[in-house]
């Protein structure tokens, strides 16, 4: 049974890979689960658990729902209470003992948050010895994973199997507290209990960068050797822990996601953007690059060979592109009177959480809808709702509207739309769509029942994650509150009603603030405006008013004008936004050079390369610290250290000329000066030296050994007084 559980769902976390069985173990890409015990593992993120845990993670559904699947493998039938007094079934006894086991167990090794300082040095070969012999694997390359501020997290190994099927594994430093002994084992690390972003200490160095995101370390690694003038960052755990890294290191950055041309690569890059924009607030800080208009092979990411009609040059422009393209309102105007109204008002929707889809695609969402809205207002299921809500055998889910009303049929389309498209490769989807289809006559081949079943079901299952978390829905509330206790309560419904009809429409788990701003602000202005008078009742707001009040606001919150008019005030506010920043950032620029040039003048020193290093340092340094102070005995001893850098770093790379002049490699003497530049930055001076070691190996030489064992006191000793 756990067998078939795995093969079922791991499709869903790892679709692109195929299952293979050894011993009492399934393989599926990194995942593995134990049969014996149903424990499962995810090399490539460290992630683990039971089945029940495996199931909950591939179908997204609350615990509840799992133990429904669960019981449904263990035969015991969907629907029947798990907990039934007296039911015996010796496969769900099985589960169950098995859940206990797996509780009761905890590992002796536990990681540390943030690697000590005193720590060994990783050295995988050594470390990873027993487990690379163990499973035949072979060390390929290894990856650095630090926090913001520069602080060692662990480390990803790439390696390959005896079938040269990679993998990728995270390494951590790890306390044995029954044995008091630490060791770098192959186990999962987190940031502060986010998936750790690989290159996060790079946000730091350049503050003022564009930020682009790719997908792997591998790619990321290669991604920086061509945008230069972009920071280039990924994250641990690949497409299925996209949202599960703390993106908001990069509030307030401008940001380009390049995704890796497949489906996972895609949604994982929608899941990115969604966090970077709920983020700032609004969107406009963020791009998606358009892949598809690149015709790139399937799954070709930035780490692959060039395919030959594509240049390094064509990959830039099309980073620089995404962002303009998705923040020009003249531009989006014009190509939205290319839509028909359906498609149009998609158009809109998309840009505003900054993804621009191609026609074809809009096109098919929009008929993706009206299909299923076309079902939900048949006269057929109308007259059903009609006739069971009278006879009490059926009725609507929502406190006041029913199948008549737009606004809760937009309700019922727009969850049943977001959930096949969520959830694909999910078994229930089979038959939820043959509830949309016809015969050659256009009579739907379900009943109006099970239309009707089906699609409140789905809707009702997942109206539960809507957050009230908005100042200006709380001020407005209280307004209304002040002069009708119903109208309040009404805004209140209407509200919730909305936001999950625009998640559901977006397909987001919330909305951004701005968004549900102006969704508050225009259910207030309706509901105020709306004049109840009835007969003997005054001000009394009955069902029939509701229903009225939801129409109107149905027929401008969700028209094509308003999604138009809200992605325009997002564009203009990123811009405003964007303006203040850099003007903050330049006169943050201006005080530090200030502060340097004096600090420089006090020593007797004038010279550009210098001041650059020390302008580096200093900015690395306040932006970590939060500090813009003018700490002169700080800026003292930047300076000496870029003196000294400058020096010595200049000595070191003549020397390195001239070793490989004389060793008669000629065409090798200025990219090795690059790389010995590259890895001094950030005072690794020990890697750069090792770097010439490695180069040179017969050569001793002392002064470069010099340079390279120098420490920090040393500097400040010698040329600070």
């Amino acid at each position: 049974m756990i067998e078939s559980i795995f093969r079922q769902y791991t499709g869903i976390l790892n679709p692109d890979c195929k299952i293979e069985k050894k011993g009492n173990q399934l393989f599926c890409g990194s995942l593995n689960i134990n049969l014996r015990d149903g424990r499962w593992y995810r090399f490539s993120d460290g992630s683990k658990g039971d089945i029940f845990a495996l199931v909950k993670e591939a179908t997204g559904v609350a615990t509840k729902g799992v133990f429904e699947i669960i019981a449904g493998h263990a035969g015991i039938g969907y629907g029947m209470p798990v907990d039934v007094p007296g039911f015996k079934n010796s496969a769900l006894s099985e589960l169950n003992k098995i859940k206990t086991e797996v509780l009761q167990k905890k590992d002796p090794w536990q990681v540390y948050n943030k690697v000590p300082e005193n720590t060994p040095a990783f050295k995988p070969e050594k470390d990873l010895a027993y487990i690379l012999e163990k499973n035949n694997w072979r060390l390929t390359v290894t990856y650095e994973y630090r926090n913001k501020g520069a602080r060692l997290l662990g480390y990803v190994v790439r390696v390959l199997d005896e079938d040269g099927k990679k993998q990728t594994l995270p390494v951590s430093y790890c306390h044995n507290a029954k044995k008091n002994i630490d060791r770098w084992r192959l186990k999962g690390f987190s940031d502060n209990g986010y998936k750790p972003i690989y290159g996060a200490e790079k946000l730091e160095q350049s503050p003022l960068q564009k930020v682009l995101i790719v997908e792997g370390e591998k790619a990321a690694f290669a991604a920086a050797k061509i945008f230069l003038e972009y920071t280039v960052i990924s994250w641990m755990g690949g497409s299925v822990a996209a949202s599960k890294a703390n993106w908001k290191e990069l509030a307030g950055r401008e940001v380009t996601i390049w995704s890796d041309n497949d489906i996972p690569g895609e949604k994982a890059a929608i899941a990115i953007l969604g966090e970077i924009n709920k983020v700032n607030g609004f969107s406009g800080f963020a791009s998606r690059v358009d892949i598809k208009s690149l015709d790139l092979p399937e799954k070709w990411d930035l780490a692959h060979k060039l395919p030959k009609h594509i240049m390094q040059e064509t990959l830039k422009e099309a980073v620089d592109r995404s962002f303009a393209e998705n923040n020009t309102i003249s531009t989006a105007k014009a190509e939205a009177k290319q839509y028909a109204r359906g498609e149009e008002k998609i158009f809109w929707q998309q840009l505003s959480i900054g993804i621009k889809n191609n026609s074809l695609e809009i096109k098919r969402k929009s008929d993706l809808y009206l299909e299923i809205e076309g079902a939900i207002a048949s006269k057929e299921v109308i007259s059903y709702m009609d006739y069971a809500t009278a006879k009490a055998t059926d009725k609507s889910v929502h406190r006041f509207l029913g199948f008549k009303d737009d606004l809760y049929r937009a309700m019922l389309a727009a969850a049943t739309a977001n959930y096949l498209e969520t959830n694909s490769g999910n078994a229930r989807l089979v038959r939820l769509k043959e509830l949309f289809e016809r015969d050659a006559e256009g009579n739907y081949l379900a009943t109006p029942k099970e239309i009707a079943a089906g699609v409140q079901n789905i809707y009702s299952g997942g109206n539960t994650s809507y957050l009230s978390n908005n100042e200006r829905y709380i001020k407005d509330n209280e307004k209304l509150a002040e002069e009708n206790a119903k109208k309040a309560e009404l805004h209140e419904i209407l509200m919730k009603d909305f936001c999950i009809l625009h998640q559901n429409q977006l397909g987001v788990g919330d909305l951004l603030s701005i968004h549900k701003e102006r969704i508050s602000q225009d259910l207030y202005e309706i509901i105020s405006e709306y004049a109840v008078n009835h007969k003997n009742s005054r001000g009394v707001i009955r069902d029939c008013d509701r229903i009225k009040i939801a129409a109107l606001a149905h027929d401008k919150i969700n028209s094509a004008k308003w999604w138009e008019e809200l992605t325009c005030d997002q564009i203009k506010l990123a811009k405003t936004s964007r303006i203040e920043m850099v003007t903050e950032s330049e006169k943050r620029s201006e005080i530090i050079r200030e502060h340097i040039t004096a600090a420089m003048e006090q020593a007797g020193i004038e010279n550009e390369a210098v001041f650059s290093r020390a302008e580096h340092h200093y900015l690395e340094y306040i932006t970590a610290n939060a500090n813009n102070a003018n700490n002169q005995e700080l800026l003292g001893t930047l300076v000496a250290r870029a003196v000294y850098e400058e020096k010595h770093i200049r000595r070191c790379t003549g020397s390195m000329g001239l070793f490989l002049i004389d060793d008669g490699k000629f065409d090798k003497v200025d990219s090795a000066r690059t790389r010995l530049w590259q890895e001094v930055m950030g005072e690794k001076l020990v890697r750069a030296e090792a770097h010439i070691q490695e180069t040179q190996p017969k050569l001793a030489h002392d002064e470069v050994r010099a340079i390279a064992n120098c420490k920090p006191s040393d500097i400040t000793a010698r040329y600070v007084g």
